[in-house]
């Protein structure tokens, strides 16, 4: 990684990391974590949708016109960064000989500000396709595609209300029949 100094937005806090602390403190019963995350001692249940990585451009960039975007052209480019160091790490494989020398700008988890540094400085954000339109903003996926899965999460020790129960019983019921489909 770029010895460049790094602007991490304070504001922008680590939201796996804290879900994760608040179903360990018993503040949350469930929690909804995108991979890799460490789950070892949680019950879980994997979603079968798989999110496509990408990168946000803004609409005047050189690569908006690219159907999709490969490492090697993102190399040097100024890049926005989700803040988890777990899925920093699975972006640095990626990008392989190219890691060493990329110019990462900013990190941060929350999209629609990341977005609007995008829009503002002409970063590339990489994130995943949440179907979500950001005007002045073109999303172009990666090349070879990545892409991560969801998991819903709780304590495995854990005694929980009637409510929290059923929901739980009805979400491993409804992932079952999706993954059946």
């Amino acid at each position: 990684m770029s010895k460049k100094r790094i602007l991490n937005l304070p504001h922008l806090v680590n939201l796996g990391f804290r879900i994760k602390e608040r179903i360990e403190r018993g503040l949350l019963d469930v929690g909804l974590l995108q991979e890799p995350v460490d789950i070892a001692k949680y019950s879980f249940i994997r979603t079968p949708v798989r999110e496509q990585w990408g990168v946000l451009v803004r609409d005047d960039s050189e690569l908006a016109v690219k159907e999709r975007v490969s490492p090697a052209e993102l190399a040097a480019m100024p890049l926005i960064l989700p803040e988890r160091e777990s899925i920093q790490h699975e972006l640095f494989n990626r990008f392989g000989p190219y890691a060493e020398g990329l110019h990462i700008t900013a990190t941060g988890n929350l999209l629609y500000n990341l977005a609007s540094l995008a829009r503002a400085s002409g970063g590339c954000v990489l994130t995943l396709n949440l179907d979500c339109n950001y005007e002045g903003l073109h999303f172009i996926p990666l090349a070879p595609a990545l892409e991560s899965n969801t998991v819903l999460v709780w304590k495995k020790t854990q005694t929980f209300s009637a409510a929290a129960a059923a929901m739980i019983a009805f979400s491993e019921k409804y992932i079952s029949g999706i993954k059946r489909n």
